[in-house]
Formats: structure tokens, sequence, C-alpha cells
């Protein structure tokens, strides 16, 4: 299933480069669609969050928000996911939309009662996030946290 999602995205990418919008379009939604749910991280990383980013420099502005969409439907419940998608969000300057997956991000760590290795960086998306909003209080404070959660970190301190 892995090798068919990684087929239709270079399609898609495929039909883009020849002009082709509307097929090269679909073909990425379809991607997005039939993978798997839960999606393993090379996928996730290596494929699947490449597409809105891919979209958005390519013009395709509404395109690369409804895939993004779509990547965050098939992300539910994987804090690693949500905060890589809030990666993209945050490469377009979205600070309300990389701001919102953070807290998903958070929500999900702390409801998890396995080891909560994500949420360091869950505080730290936050915190890059308001910082980018101009929230400079909330930023310096979603900081704190994720060094009191990290101590070694250095992008926290």
């Amino acid at each position: 299933q892995e090798l068919i999602v990684s087929a239709r995205a270079q399609l898609g990418d495929e039909k883009l480069q020849a002009g082709e919008r509307e097929e090269g379009l679909e073909f990425f939604k379809l991607a997005v669609k039939e993978a798997p749910k839960p999606m393993s991280e090379k996928l996730f990383a290596d494929v699947i969050l490449q597409f809105p980013t891919n979209l958005f420099f390519r013009g395709e502005r509404a395109a690369a928000f409804d895939v993004a969409d779509m990547i965050e439907e098939k992300a539910e419940g994987n804090a690693k996911q949500m905060l890589g998608l809030a990666t993209f969000y945050l490469a377009i300057e979205s600070a309300s939309a990389a701001r919102r997956l953070a807290v998903k991000a958070i929500e999900i760590e702390t409801a998890s009662e396995t080891e909560k290795s994500n949420l360091p960086v869950a505080y730290q998306t936050l915190g890059l996030a308001n910082r980018l909003g101009f929230q400079l209080e909330e930023s310096a404070a979603a900081y704190s946290k994720a060094l009191e959660l990290d101590p070694e970190s250095s992008v926290s301190k």
C-alpha cells in the first residue's frame, strides 16, 4: 500500500511538471486518501509530508491547504506526525495553524500513557508558532516548559 501511495505521488509530481494541473492534484489527493491509517513514520516523513510544501511553492495554495487538511485527518492521534505537519505551517508563516497543531500534539502526548518523548518538541513548536504570531510572552512560556521537560535542549535554551 505504501508503494502505491509513493507511486501516486510520483505521478502527481510528473503531471504537475507536464502542466496537467488537475490530474496532478488528484494524484496527490488520492495518495493521501489511500495512505494507511496509521501510517509509518517513513511514509509520512519521506512522502506524505512533502505534499503540502510541494504544492504551496508551486503556486497551488488552495490544493496545499486541502491536502494538509487530509493529512491532518490521517495523522490524528499521532503527536509526532502532527508536529511534522506543523512544520509546513511554520514554513509558510501560518502561526495560528502551527499553534493549533502544536496544541493538539501536546494534548495527545499529555493523554498518552506511554513515554512522552515528543512533548518537549511540541512545546518548542508551540513556542516558535507563538513567536511567529508575535505572542512573545506565550512563546517564552512554551520554551520554558520545553526546557523544564528537557533541561539539556539547546533549542529550548
